[in-house]
């Protein structure tokens, strides 16, 4: 099982990363975007009309879900066996959440914003297990602001419905690395406890 150990380097370097956050003015905002996810974000789109609003809202997040994938497919080779399957299982969840917005933007007649290119990703430098964490607990965290600042924007409520089912998976990523990184417990076992793509997909125990 994977243990976390604590260092004055993971202060550092959580505090060097939280700085590099944007949490304000902006829908997404990580120092791991792209400048081609940037553009995407930043390029004024048509708003004219409810239907538009929900297309711009439903692209910025297929464009941040894309970023989470990109960023997680460039770190996992270097994760030790312990933790690579975590990476894997959030990455795929990341995957999902692409699809389902893909499917939304179909069903409204919109394009579908160009995939990420990974070797575009301008990546802050990193060592070892406990730095790549660090950075996917800022990733997953930006996340689920993403989907908090937008969901009460959709028009229609199936997408409402949708951004918070997406919502509750992302939650769960953030609980899952914050408990590991805090010595909570064995991140193989929190990650398996929120294998949720999405919230109503969870179901009761069984007994």
């Amino acid at each position: 099982m994977f243990a976390i150990h604590h260092s004055r380097k993971l202060d550092t370097t959580r505090r060097r990363l939280l700085r590099d956050l944007t949490l304000g003015s902006t829908a997404f905002a990580l120092s791991a975007c792209t400048s081609k996810a940037k553009a995407q974000l930043d390029a004024p789109l048509p708003t004219t009309g409810d239907r538009q609003i929900d297309v711009n809202l439903l692209i910025t997040e297929a464009t941040m879900e894309g970023v989470a994938v990109s960023a997680y497919n460039m770190v996992i080779p270097a994760l030790s066996a312990e933790v690579r399957f975590v990476a894997e299982l959030f990455r795929d969840h990341h995957l999902l959440h692409i699809e389902s917005a893909h499917a939304h933007l179909q069903r409204l007649g919109a394009p579908i914003p160009e995939a990420i290119d990974p070797s575009t990703l301008n990546m802050p430098p990193m060592e070892g297990d406990l730095e790549i964490l660090t950075t996917a607990q800022v990733l997953e965290t930006q996340a689920v602001n993403t989907y908090l600042s937008q969901i009460g924007q959709y028009k229609e409520e199936q997408l409402r419905l949708a951004a918070g089912d997406i919502l509750g998976c992302e939650v769960t990523h953030v609980i899952a690395l914050r408990a590991a990184l805090a010595g909570v417990g064995p991140l193989d076992l929190l990650a398996s406890a929120v294998d949720i793509p999405f919230a109503t997909a969870l179901n009761a125990p069984s007994k």
